[in-house]
């Protein structure tokens, strides 16, 4: 078989998981809305396969693949990416099989668009060139946009879709346009080309880099890095749960990952350019964090939390020009892994909890849960204290890696800063425990889970568990 087939394997599973999902829904209509979610989990599932499998073949090379004309590039920690992409469509897909039976909204659409926004993260992931990036962030954009207002008869979901489409419009805008300076400077879109090219451009390299700092605009509003984070709180708490999960754990992999191969292995990105890397870092934990004390609503807190959880990454990719690529690489892709289980495990419980138009979703309502529901509280409880950064929680684990990395090349005051803002962020985490086990009772039953929900749960508990175990070479 050729290597595009073999290398690219998640990319075709999914794409064609989404296409038969789309025949399935314009042949059986309601009669096959019971299979789609299973198919598109079997297809999930196979990508997954291949991209271990892949991984495991990178392991004994050391080495890097480049497919369809060096479009596309594919190594060991590449596929680190790939699964936190694919795990976060998972989980989405396992989380919301209940939920849409609840809120009486199955449609086989749903399904195909979370199987091609996550063709588009690995398309994002894999891209070595500026058009293929291009396609891949419209790919994953475009689809998401749709998702977050999904639920089309709820205000709140009306308002996230706006909310994340007219942002990501402009964000997608200016990210164009730092192409186009790019390419108008080193007159070629292949990643290794310009970064051939660059260095005997040096009469252009003001241009050259405003081309550079509106691609990490661009790419901080898919991060939602402050500044550019005002639309995620609102978008998060807006859209359906499984889709909040989705959109801040799988975009966040995508993004990051390409962020990455732009700053490490295109621009090396080094000198007064890089500062601005670690003002981001600072300004996006403290305001995510500060701002998270204030929510009364679970799912907001969650959202404000994310975005410092991107302010915690950043610290890694501060030492893209002292650290060797591979182990900013790992740090990074290790804690959007943990923090994929976490988040989703999370998301997926509140979209467990709630009612019609998700009204059950605040620190009230999870009072006493414990008493009648134990298990409940035993999950949620786990994912606080892995958000919370708690051992021996894959929380922990991530934010070894990543302060650990900022350390050893001298960020010391940096990595300060990151390991205060996770004792800060302690209080909302465990505010969420003291509720479910200190505070009064409330008088409401949780519904029967499905073996969807169930494996959805346990999943995602035992990758918070277990993952920080893991022997991962790279």
């Amino acid at each position: 078989m050729s290597n595009e087939f073999v290398y690219l394997l998640p990319l075709w599973s999914v794409i064609f998981g989404a296409i038969l999902v789309l025949f399935i829904e314009m042949i059986f209509h309601e009669k096959g809305r019971d299979v789609i979610p299973y198919v598109s989990i079997v297809f999930i599932l196979i990508a997954l396969f291949g991209t271990i499998r892949n991984y495991i073949d990178f392991l004994a090379t050391k080495d890097s693949v480049l497919l369809f004309q060096n479009t596309a590039k594919i190594d060991i920690l590449t596929n680190l990416f790939i699964i936190g992409a694919l795990l976060s469509g998972l989980l989405a897909i396992l989380y919301s099989v209940q939920y849409l039976v609840e809120h009486r909204a199955i449609t086989g659409e749903y399904y195909a668009l979370i199987l091609l926004v996550v063709s588009g993260m690995i398309n994002l992931i894999v891209s070595n060139e500026l058009i293929t990036f291009f396609v891949g962030l419209e790919l994953m954009s475009i689809g998401s946009y749709v998702l977050a207002g999904y639920f089309r008869v709820r205000e709140k979901s009306i308002e996230a879709a706006m909310k994340y489409y007219l942002p990501g419009v402009f964000s997608t805008a200016i990210i164009l346009m730092g192409i186009a300076f790019i390419y108008g400077i080193a007159g070629n879109t292949y990643f290794n080309t310009i970064k051939a090219i660059l260095p005997l451009k040096i009469t252009a390299l003001y241009s050259f880099y405003f081309g550079v700092l509106l691609l990490l605009v661009g790419l901080g509003f898919k991060i939602a890095l402050v500044p550019f984070h005002a639309y995620a709180p609102d978008v998060y708490d807006g859209s359906s749960a499984p889709i909040s999960a989705f959109l801040s754990t799988g975009v966040k992999v995508a993004a990051f990952a390409i962020l990455i191969r732009l700053m490490g292995e295109v621009f090396s990105i080094s000198g007064d350019w890089l500062n601005i890397i670690p003002i981001l870092s600072i300004l996006t934990m403290f305001v995510g964090n500060i701002m998270a004390f204030n929510q009364d609503s679970i799912k907001r807190m969650l959202a404000y939390s994310s975005v410092a959880h991107a302010g915690y990454i950043l610290l890694a990719i501060v030492t893209i020009d002292k650290a060797p690529l591979s182990e900013v690489y790992f740090s990074v892709a290790f804690y959007l892994i943990a923090y994929t289980f976490m988040t989703a495990g999370a998301f997926g419980l509140l979209g467990w909890l709630s009612r019609k138009e998700e009204k059950l979703v605040n620190y009230d309502d999870l009072s006493g849960i414990a008493k009648k529901h134990p298990w409940f509280a035993v999950f949620m409880a786990v994912f606080m204290f892995s958000l919370a950064g708690f051992p021996p929680t894959a929380g922990f684990f991530g934010k070894y890696y990543v302060f650990r990395l900022a350390i050893v090349e001298g960020y010391y005051g940096l990595a300060i800063l990151g390991i205060l803002n996770s004792f800060m962020s302690a209080y909302y985490y465990l505010k969420v425990i003291i509720y479910m086990f200190m505070k009064k009772e409330q008088d409401f039953e949780l519904p029967e889970p499905f073996v969807a929900l169930r494996f959805g749960i346990l999943i995602s508990v035992l990758g918070t568990l277990i993952i920080g175990f893991v022997p991962f070479y790279y």
